[in-house]
C-alpha cells in the first residue's frame, strides 16, 4: 500500500509517524488572561478546519476566520472540561493556526474555537510507534514568496510570505531536525529577486535542504540560473539519508505550467534510479498531486484548473512494481490530507 501525503515534519522509525513542532501553552502554568481580548470571543464563521498532522504526542491545526480575529483556542480530554487554552495572537487574521505538544498517546482530545457557541469537535492522537528511531525531517510546501502587499481570495498570504517563511525556518531549527524537504512553488512569479530572497533564508537552516520545483518557480525564466543556488544542478534528482531513499521529481509541464506531467524521460529516469534502489525504502517527492484530495474537486472548479499530473493513472500503476516506495510526498493543492492507493 502507498501513503499520498502533503504535510509537515516525518519522524521515521521502522514505519511513519508525523510529529508537531511547535509548542504548547497549558493552564498548569501562569493563569491566561482572556478578559480583554473582545475581538476574540465574536462570533465568526470558520471554515477549512484542518488537522495539518497528527502524532502520538502532538497535533497541528489551521483554519480560516470569515474575518479578521483573534482566535484562541480550548482543548481538553472531555468535551465539558476543557481545561487548556492556546491565548490568542497578537494580531487579528483571517488564517489560524496552533501547534501543541505535550499530549498522550493514543488518546481522544476535544476542542473549541474562541466561544461558548462554538461547536465542539475532537481528534485522536496516535499510539506510540513500535520500532527504534531513525531520524527526523521537515516537508514545507508553497512559501509563494513575494514583494506583494497582498492576501488572495485563496488565502495565499503574499505579505507575510517573508515573515512566515523566517518563522518555519526557526521552528525546524528548534526541533531535532536531519534535513528539510520544500514540495515546490517556493516562489510566486518565480522571479530572480524573489529566488534570491528565498535562497537567503533557506541558508539559515542548520541542516541541508531538498528543494521541489513548482509551476509558480517556473512562471518566468530565472529558474534556469537560480535553481544552482539552492545547492541542486538538477530539477529531478535523488539522495539518500540513513539507508533511505529519497527521489525529487519535476512534475512541471515547461510548454504549459499550470499543468503537471511526469514526462517519458522523467519516467524513464525514475524507473531506472527506483531499479538501482529496489532495496531500499523510498520516498518519492514532486509538486504536483498524484491521488484525489477531499475538498481539492470544488476549488479547482472555481480556478478552472488540474492539480494532477496527466500522467496519474499510469505513475500509480508503474509503483505497484515498487513494494519499497513507502510514500509520494505532494505540495500544490494547498489543502492537507493523506490518501491511500491498495
Amino acid at each position: 500500500m502507498k501513503i499520498f501525503v502533503p504535510f509537515f515534519i516525518f519522524c521515521l522509525f521502522t514505519i511513519i509517524a508525523s510529529v508537531g513542532a511547535l509548542y504548547v501553552a497549558d493552564n498548569d502554568g501562569p493563569e491566561i488572561d482572556i478578559t480583554n481580548i473582545s475581538d476574540a470571543i465574536e462570533e465568526a464563521n470558520y471554515t477549512r478546519v484542518e488537522i495539518v498532522s497528527v502524532g502520538s504526542d502532538s497535533v497541528d491545526m489551521s483554519w480560516v476566520s470569515s474575518t479578521e480575529s483573534r482566535c484562541f483556542f480550548d482543548y481538553g480530554l472531555s468535551p465539558f472540561v476543557l481545561n487548556s487554552t492556546l491565548p490568542a495572537p497578537d494580531l487579528p487574521t483571517k488564517y489560524h493556526w496552533v501547534a501543541i505538544k505535550g499530549l498522550n498517546e493514543e488518546t481522544a482530545y476535544h476542542y473549541r474555537i474562541n466561544s461558548s457557541s462554538n461547536g465542539i469537535n475532537n481528534f485522536s492522537t496516535f499510539p506510540l510507534d513500535a520500532g527504534n528511531y531513525l531520524f527526523s525531517f521537515a516537508v514545507t510546501t508553497d512559501i509563494h514568496w513575494s514583494s506583494s502587499n497582498s492576501i488572495s481570495d485563496f488565502g495565499c498570504m503574499y505579505k507575510y510570505t517573508d515573515r512566515l517563511l523566517a518563522d518555519v525556518v526557526s521552528a525546524i531549527n528548534a526541533e531535532r531536525i536531519n534535513f528539510t524537504i520544500l514540495l515546490g512553488d517556493l516562489t510566486n512569479k518565480g522571479l530572480a529577486y524573489e529566488f534570491d530572497n528565498v535562497t537567503k533564508r533557506l541558508n539559515t537552516l542548520d541542516k541541508p535542504f531538498y528543494p521541489v520545483i513548482g509551476n509558480h518557480d517556473k512562471s518566468e525564466g530565472a529558474w534556469v540560473t537560480e535553481w544552482a543556488r539552492l545547492g541542486q544542478e538538477n530539477t529531478t534528482y535523488s539522495f539518500n539519508f540513513a539507508g533511505w531513499h529519497f527521489i525529487v521529481l519535476d512534475s512541471v509541464n515547461d510548454p504549459n505550467t499550470e499543468q503537471g506531467i511526469l514526462t517519458d524521460d522523467i519516467m524513464n529516469w525514475l524507473q531506472d534510479d527506483l531499479k538501482a534502489h529496489k532495496t531500499m525504502p523510498t520516498i518519492i517527492c514532486l509538486h504536483f498531486l498524484v491521488n484525489d484530495v477531499p475538498g481539492l474537486a470544488e476549488l479547482c472548479a472555481i480556478l478552472g484548473s488540474n492539480p494532477y499530473i496527466e500522467n496519474n493513472k499510469g505513475f500509480k500503476v508503474m509503483l505497484n512494481n515498487y513494494t519499497n516506495v513507502v510514500a509520494v510526498l505532494s505540495g500544490h493543492g494547498h489543502l492537507n490530507s493523506i490518501t491511500y492507493i491498495p
